[in-house]
Parts: C-alpha cells; structure tokens; sequence
C-alpha cells in the first residue's frame, strides 16, 4: 500500500528501451520537482525496482531500538534481522547486559 502510494506521486518521466534484445526500464526526476518530492520519487522508484526483484518479503525495517532504517535482506536464508552490524552489535551487548 504504502509503496504503491509513493509511486502515485513519483515525480519521474519513464521511458522502455530496448537493450541486447531486453526491455530496461530508463527514468529521470522531473526537474520541476522540489527536492523533497525528487527524493520521495527516487526512492519510491527504487523501492519498487527492489520488490520486482528480490520481492517484498526481503524488504526489511531493522529489529534495533530506535533504528528505523529500511534495509534488502540479502542473506542466504532471508534471516537478517538488523540494517547492520553496529545495530546488531548494541542488541547482543544490550542483551548480555541484561543477563548479568
């Protein structure tokens, strides 16, 4: 919902080309675009360029408190839970102190 909404108001001109007998996709920022909108629009395009190819389940929000960073899960069993190592870090130390 939230992805396809962002596309609704993606600023972008979009273009098919045709390369090595392939379809690819080309696509530019409006450049009547404020910035604000020019990122939203980024983004959304490249959100939705990931979803088609790794699929939503692999379009993560890191699991670390207060990290709210939206990552790929690239692992091989689709088991990341963190954007990365410094936010896994802080949860296993976060963690240990706990059990002491």
């Amino acid at each position: 919902k939230r992805l396809n909404a962002l596309l609704a108001d993606a600023r972008v001109n979009m273009r098919v080309t045709r390369e090595r007998g392939l379809g690819r996709i080309e696509w530019t920022v409006d450049p009547s675009a404020s910035l604000a909108e020019a990122i939203r629009s980024a983004v959304a395009v490249n959100a939705a360029h990931i979803v088609s190819e790794f699929g939503f389940d692999r379009l993560r929000v890191c699991g670390a408190d207060p990290c709210a960073d939206v990552f790929l899960d690239v692992s091989k069993r689709g088991e990341q839970r963190f954007c990365g190592p410094r936010c896994a870090t802080r949860v296993r130390v976060a963690a240990h102190r706990a059990r002491q």
